[in-house]
C-alpha cells in the first residue's frame, strides 16, 4: 500500500520547510523598557519561499504581468486594546 498527502494550495510560492516553525529570540528584555513603550526591539524574521511561480494569472510572462513582492500576515491572540499588536505569553 502507498498513501500520497498533501494539499494542492492556490499559490504563487509555498514555504521552505526550515522556515516553516521558527522560534525568534528577543533574549533579556527590560521589563521598564516595554512598560514605558510596550515596543521591543526589531527583529528580523527570516521567511524562504520556494516554487514560486511569479506570473499572474492570465498573463504572459512579462514584466507587467508579473508579481513584484509578497504580503505577510500574522494571525494570533492580540492586546486587549490594542488589535494590531500580537499578544505574548509566558510568566513575566
Amino acid at each position: 500500500t502507498i498513501t500520497f498527502t498533501g494539499k494542492v494550495i492556490d499559490a504563487p510560492c509555498g514555504i521552505a520547510t526550515e522556515s516553516a516553525n521558527q522560534a525568534i529570540d528577543f533574549g533579556q528584555i527590560s521589563k521598564s523598557l516595554l512598560e514605558k513603550d510596550g515596543i521591543s526591539q526589531v527583529k528580523q524574521i527570516p521567511i524562504k519561499l520556494v516554487n514560486c511561480d511569479l506570473t499572474k494569472a492570465g498573463s504572459d510572462t512579462g514584466a507587467a504581468g508579473s508579481y513584484k513582492g509578497v504580503k505577510v500576515t500574522f494571525n494570533g491572540n492580540t492586546i486587549t486594546g490594542a488589535t494590531e499588536e500580537l499578544a505574548t505569553t509566558g510568566n513575566t
